[in-house]
């Protein structure tokens, strides 16, 4: 039997001595355990490397802020010096999170309660994908059991995630090869019970962040491939840690964003040649009748910032008036110049020329809650990928900041006058569906439609985050 394994019990000068070496650490620990699970398959065993892993996982964060504490404060006192350097800025963003992240683990260390299974619903399934070297693992658990599988190592499933991500986006011949090889690598020895649960829960750690999961290949033929999305609805999550944790989530009208003022050759720009600075782009004229559509499907009118109104500061003032269940934003997503592994939410200028320019330390600073928010812009749920930390970005920004669900895309969409998601809405307004399953059907039902929309380029680019 493995003996829990508690970072909270190790040294604080060990703790302190920073995230690479508690990942270190971390890894050797469920490495370890794997190898013992090979010789001894036992569901309590199963079940307690699932425990060592959340635990490691959650206190690992913990440990990289107390190291991370100090040299922050020394570096960031030139920060006034150099306020532009992208060493600074990436460091600030990292005391966000780090931050954000401690004052979650306060009450909810990674520990796994006794009956953390109970938790989840009847008809869901937790999947945990641990990625290693040189053993990886799937774990699955239901309310009635646990499992524990070998899977292929970490720079395998990278290589066969880069190649099925790179297929579908340009909508190769291939990608019904590579989703059918990747779905066998990750999925292919979970037990019968598991594929019957329609709802799953994934964990899914480090590139595997990074695959469009909807779109991998469970079935059928050649021409006419069954999607995985057709039977599952997936949900990403953080940790299992985070599994039935309190919601505070706001309740307010729908608060839309969207049709930003991006350019010089814009009419409603009168005051562009006074702005420099500010990052010049193609206008979304669509993105304004795609705000329209998502208002009528609500049962209260949405509260629409357009044009010259879809500014930070107007974004900031909607969010603190209305409070919203759902914030909508269509828009740009670009790279930061400065660290072009962030993505910044593109707005219109304020007033005063101000680049509308949203990273992860302005999300996160709104400390905003709406139950959902879903960005539909290009490529908004990328960012940096770290070992053992698998959701970063803006997605991971807003989930830090008090959301409870994000939907994002993996790369760019078209902007075709929100026709998925008066879809998604319309289904998410039906009683008892959650957010999980209206992504599901307006998925499914572009993949059904006949129309350009059914290539899986266009419907598998939306995924689901939930911190609940």
């Amino acid at each position: 039997m493995v003996k829990r394994f508690r970072l909270h019990q190790v040294p604080a000068q060990l703790r302190s001595a920073g995230i690479a070496s508690l990942a270190n650490l971390y890894n050797a620990a469920v490495q370890t355990g794997l190898r013992l699970y090979n010789s001894r398959p036992e569901p309590a065993l199963a079940e307690e490397l699932l425990g060592l892993a959340s635990s490691a996982h959650a206190f690992s964060l913990r440990g990289a802020h107390a190291g991370y504490s100090k040299g922050f404060e020394h570096a960031y006192a030139r920060a006034f010096e150099s306020p532009s350097s992208p060493e600074i800025r990436r460091m600030r963003l990292t005391r966000i999170e780090q931050d954000t992240e401690e004052a979650a683990l306060e009450d909810s260390p990674g520990d796994l309660e006794p009956d953390w299974r109970s938790r989840l619903a009847p008809d869901e399934a937790a999947i945990v994908i641990h990625a290693g070297e040189p053993e990886s693992a799937v774990w699955t658990a239901t309310r009635e059991s646990i499992d524990l599988c070998a899977i292929p190592h970490r720079s395998e499933l990278a290589r066969a995630t880069s190649e099925f991500r790179a297929a579908v986006e340009s909508s190769s011949s291939s990608a019904a090869v590579a989703g059918r090889a990747l779905h066998q690598m990750l999925f292919g020895c979970l037990g019968p019970e598991v594929h019957r649960k329609p709802r799953w829960l994934i964990v899914a750690s480090d590139v595997l962040f990074r695959a469009p999961l909807a779109a991998l290949v469970s079935g059928g033929t050649a021409d006419q491939p069954r999607y995985l999305v057709e039977q599952h609805s997936i949900r990403l999550m953080p940790g299992l840690w985070m599994l039935g944790k309190a919601s505070n989530t706001w309740t307010g009208p729908m608060l839309a964003a969207g049709d930003a003022v991006y350019n010089r050759a814009d009419p409603r720009a009168p005051g562009w040649s006074k702005w420099p600075n500010v990052i010049e782009l193609p206008r979304l004229p669509a993105s304004r009748q795609e705000l329209l559509r998502c208002s009528r499907t609500q049962p209260v009118p949405a509260l629409i910032r357009a044009g010259m109104e879809s500014s930070a500061p107007d974004l900031e003032t909607g969010l603190r008036s209305t409070k919203p269940a759902v914030l909508h934003l269509a828009a740009h997503v670009t790279p930061s110049p400065g660290t072009p592994e962030e993505s910044l939410l593109v707005l219109s200028p304020s007033k005063d020329g101000v680049p509308g320019l949203l990273g992860t330390e302005w999300i996160t600073s709104q400390r905003a809650a709406p139950e959902l928010v879903v960005m539909s812009g290009c490529r908004s749920g990328s960012g940096e990928v770290r070992p053992g930390d698998g959701l970063m970005g803006l997605t991971r920004a807003w989930i830090a900041g008090g959301a409870a669900g994000v939907v994002a895309t993996h790369w760019p969409v078209p902007d075709d006058q929100g026709v998925f998601w008066e879809s998604f809405y319309r289904h998410r307004a039906e009683p008892g569906t959650a957010v999980d399953q209206a992504l599901r059907m307006a998925q499914i039902e572009a993949l059904k439609s006949g129309t350009f929309r059914a290539k899986a380029a266009n419907w598998a680019a939306y995924f689901l985050v939930s911190s609940r």
